[in-house]
């Protein structure tokens, strides 16, 4: 994923509208077991996985109860949130875009249902340029950024009725948008992106009843045309 770099600042629109009113989101007991109604997401494909692999060979921490990445996660979150619970802020958390659809955590941890009700926003990063060729049956991702961000979204809705069916307060979403080119990508398989093609990922989102969102730019440029 795009890294932030020294000093740089990404930018946020609309947030206020649907930050929640009070920290009060964390659940009394852990949210351990999905609803049967995630059967509709796919598992990850192996070769996606290759991070999580990567930190497995080179961290070791201890583990005597031998808790899942997610588990960890999950709890290291509730701990955050106990702690912070005497001071007037929000808690939120960033995940990979992916994980508002696939049924597993993907090697690396994130579980939107383990995540979710335990923080006041979540943030995918559902940058088009950073999902595989084929996803949600779009050959070329960063071709059809609104595509992407319908799908991805329509995915997230579906996980937050789960999280309600188990009896817990979903987060609310504010995803990241890609405001930025992906040449790397190679010829035929990106586009630049300008305020048409960010314009239309923040459309997408106002489709799907999400009017909060985030925009990146690892060179932190910005346009005002992107909000008009």
């Amino acid at each position: 994923m795009p890294k932030a770099s020294p000093g740089s600042t990404p930018t946020s629109s609309r947030s206020g509208r649907t930050m929640p009113t009070s920290p009060s989101n964390s659940p009394k007991k852990a949210f351990r077991k999905s609803s049967s109604t995630t059967s509709v997401f796919r598992k990850t494909d192996p070769s996606s996985t290759e991070n999580g692999s990567v930190v497995d060979r080179l961290v070791r921490y201890a583990n005597p109860d031998g808790r899942s990445k997610a588990e960890g996660i999950a709890d290291y979150i509730a701990t955050v949130r106990e702690r912070l619970r005497p001071y007037p802020v929000f808690l939120s958390a960033d995940v990979f875009g992916l994980v508002t659809t696939v049924a597993d955590d993907m090697n690396i941890g994130q579980k939107w249902e383990l995540i979710s009700p335990r923080v006041d926003v979540i943030s995918p990063m559902m940058y088009p340029s950073h999902y595989a060729p084929g996803s949600y049956g779009v050959p070329k991702p960063d071709l059809a950024p609104a595509a992407i961000i319908a799908a991805g979204l329509q995915d997230a809705a579906r996980k937050d009725a789960a999280v309600r069916a188990a009896g817990y307060r979903p987060a609310a979403i504010r995803p990241w948008y890609q405001a930025f080119s992906a040449p790397w990508l190679g010829t035929g398989n990106w586009m630049p992106y300008g305020p048409a093609e960010v314009k239309s990922q923040i459309t997408a989102g106002e489709a799907a009843g999400i009017r909060s969102y985030l925009l990146w730019d690892p060179a932190n440029r910005y346009e005002a045309a992107y909000f008009r």
